[in-house]
């Protein structure tokens, strides 16, 4: 299945399909509206769209499978965590050069996988947020008393 990014004007509910994007999933959209991130539909590389010279750039691609994505609330940076390789992390792309920097090793964490894989996300000071599975493994004590 081939699919691609649409935009729906409200208003006049006009569909318009974004150019380049056969195969792009998973896009956010940055907090000044300039910019679209996305993926391609194998997870290995970031991609920008920019809306005022409509072109796609890639901004970082071959490091890992690539997880979910997030938006520096200045819109200068993209947060993203990649998983499928000897240590994983979470990085950070800087919009303006595509300068990659690792922000922290995800390492041997046991990670919650949910629907959509490993959540991961970026608290309003730009810390990382990852979700860890301590489920049923970390119980020391149960205690049953029955009537």
């Amino acid at each position: 299945m081939i699919y691609s990014l649409q935009m729906l004007d409200i208003a006049t509910r006009k569909q318009t399909r974004i150019p380049g994007t056969d195969g792009v999933c998973c896009p956010r959209w940055s907090p000044d509206g300039r910019y679209l991130v996305a993926t391609h539909d194998r997870y290995d590389d970031l991609i920008l769209y920019d809306f005022s010279t409509q072109k796609w750039t890639t901004i970082v691609k071959g490091i890992g499978t690539i997880g979910y994505m997030e938006w520096s609330s200045d819109s200068k940076s993209v947060m993203f965590d990649v998983s499928k390789v000897e240590v994983p992390g979470f990085f950070r792309v800087r919009v303006s050069d595509g300068k990659v920097e690792k922000i922290a090793d995800i390492g041997e964490m046991r990670r919650y996988y949910g629907t959509f894989g490993p959540w991961t996300g970026a608290a309003a000071d730009g810390s990382p947020l990852i979700v860890r599975d301590i489920s049923n493994e970390e119980i020391y004590s149960l205690e049953l008393q029955l009537p």
